[in-house]
């Protein structure tokens, strides 16, 4: 990256950014799992307004599609 500045064709000027360089770090992520059968799942929940009530909603469908998931409160 260049840090420099030309001003009016004859003079450079180095820019500086007191807060310093941007880093992009790759995140990599685990592979999908093809089934959550036998799984065990836990919730984390901040206690934000309506996570009790979205829980409730998301435990009940996954003992609905995934009887033998352990769900951990």
């Amino acid at each position: 990256m260049n840090n420099h500045c030309v001003v009016d064709g004859s003079e450079a000027i180095e820019i500086v950014w007191p807060l310093g360089q941007r880093e992009r770090v790759a995140t990599v992520f685990a592979d999908r799992l093809d089934d959550l059968s036998g799984k065990a799942n836990a919730k984390i929940w901040s206690w934000m307004w309506g996570g009790d009530v979205a829980f409730a909603v998301i435990r009940e469908e996954l003992k609905r599609r995934y009887p033998d998931m352990t769900i951990i409160p």
